[in-house]
């Protein structure tokens, strides 16, 4: 298949696809991103639909955590702690605001690999204050469940139980 490059644009005409390179999408610290967007096409060369691809920097520089907080779990939520509806953040650099006491939250990145079989967050990792938290992304809620950071749970599978918290994504 012969494939012409003409500016930043490669045009495969028998498949009517063309890609667009983007650079320069940056993130706190100044990391530049390399952005794919594929650009599909009818007969009649109308856009039909777009698919956006992202490649992370190096993974040890956070990026690859702000991503997966940004996707996943960024936004305004709305929940009820002790008989109080209240709202809360959590943002795309790990900050929380209204949750407890809480200042930071952090996505344990294994996706139930190792030594607990189940995805968990750790809110203020590395203080008196830690707690982990088991979770699962259910529609628009994120459902976090008590775990117990002192348990050995590489033997036996987690058991969901009563959720400790639901939050409801605004």
């Amino acid at each position: 298949m012969k494939v012409a490059t003409v500016s930043k644009y490669i045009f495969k005409p028998e498949s009517q696809i063309q890609h667009c390179l983007h650079h320069g999408k940056t993130i706190p610290g100044n990391q530049n991103f390399l952005n794919l967007i594929v650009y599909h096409y009818d007969k009649h060369k109308k856009v039909i639909n777009q698919d956006k691809f992202t490649k992370c920097p190096d993974f040890s520089d956070g990026s690859v955590q702000y991503e997966v907080n940004k996707i996943m779990f960024a936004g305004i939520y709305s929940t009820t702690i002790k008989d109080k509806t209240t709202q809360i953040e959590l943002t795309s650099d790990g900050k929380v605001r209204n949750f407890m006491k809480f200042k930071k939250y952090f996505v344990v990145l294994d996706f139930a690999a190792g030594e607990w079989y189940f995805d968990h967050l750790v809110f203020d990792m590395h203080t008196k204050n830690q707690k982990s938290f088991a979770y699962r992304l259910i529609d628009r809620k994120l459902v976090l469940y008590d775990i117990d950071a002192n348990k050995d749970y590489s033997d036996k599978p987690f058991v969901f139980n009563k959720p400790r918290y639901e939050f409801v994504k605004q």
